[in-house]
Formats: structure tokens, sequence, C-alpha cells
């Protein structure tokens, strides 16, 4: 950084490096030497947010100069990020997003189960949560009468295909006579 700073003396840099602060103690350092020569220029960086939460926490990053910090939170629902086997967990990112300073966050459209609950959070967030409610309890109810009538549909068949056994069964012990 004192060598970038010499030459083009940036107004902000970029970290792409999502691993930023993986090793314990580095970031403390890195912000000790920041400050030690006096060389702060804003930046935002790439993180996880159990990076976050454990050592790199947010206070040291904005000691060095972190203005954003992005993080990788894919969902508001944990099967995704255990799909992915990111190893973080949603209460990680919660409690990531919750320091002092500006995050953005990466998110995975996976599924629309998923896209859903993140629309239901947000809504909620807003005030919105009973109307909202009440729409996905009405689709839930939509989507159970489907499936019992989707799962009756094969028995109705198999008492139809009996039924019709039984009528050429008659048919053929009649002498092939109606």
């Amino acid at each position: 950084m004192l060598h970038i700073k010499s030459i083009v003396n940036p107004d902000h840099i970029w970290f792409a490096d999502d691993i930023l602060g993986l090793k314990p103690g580095w970031v403390q350092e890195f912000a000790s030497l920041i400050e030690q020569h006096n060389i702060k220029i804003p930046f935002k960086c790439l993180s996880r947010a159990d990076l976050i939460t454990r050592e790199a926490d947010l206070a040291v990053l904005k000691r060095a100069g972190c203005q954003i910090v992005w993080l990788g939170a894919e969902s508001g629902s944990q099967k995704i990020p255990n799909a992915m086997e990111k190893g973080t967990t949603v209460e990680q990112i919660r409690e990531a997003a919750r320091e002092e300073l500006r995050r953005e966050f990466n998110i995975t459209r996976a599924e629309p189960v998923d896209v859903t609950e993140l629309f239901y959070r947000e809504q909620s967030a807003r005030g919105e949560a009973e109307r909202l409610r009440a729409h996905v309890e009405k689709q839930d109810a939509e989507i159970r009468r489907m499936r019992e009538h989707i799962e009756r549909e094969p028995q109705r068949i198999a008492a139809a295909i009996e039924a019709a056994k039984t009528q050429v069964q008659n048919f053929i012990e009649q002498g092939g006579k109606r």
C-alpha cells in the first residue's frame, strides 16, 4: 500500500480477496501497519460472515480504512449456505450485518422457496407481515389441496381399472352378451 500510495495516491482501493482475514490476527496486524505508516486509504473488501464475527471484526477493518464489506450471504435460509458448503450460518450473517460499517450482500437465488423466504423477511421488516402471512397461508392451503388431489388420483385410477376389470370379467362370464 505504501508503494501504491506513492505512485498513484488512490482515493480508494478494492480488495478482491474473498478470504480477507482468514488467518487469525492478520486483520489486526494489517490495521496496525496502516496506522503505523500513516497510509490509511479508504477501501472496500470481500469477506465471509464467519470471519467477520470471529476475529476480523468490522471495528478493526473500519480502523484500517474499510468503508464497505461485501459478504456472501447467499440466502436468508440456512439450507442454501449448507448446500453450497459455505461453512457459515444465517445467524453469523445477521451478526455481521449488525456492525457499524456499510455492508453489501451477494444473494444467490437458488430455489423459489428461498426467494419467497427472502421476500417475506424483507416485507415483514416493513410492517407487511400479516398481509404476507395470510397470502402465504392461502397459497400453502392451495398447495395442500392440490397435493391431496394428486395423491388421491392414483387411487381413483386404480379403482376405475378394477371396476373395468370386473366389467370385462362379467362380460366374459356371460358369454360376451350384454
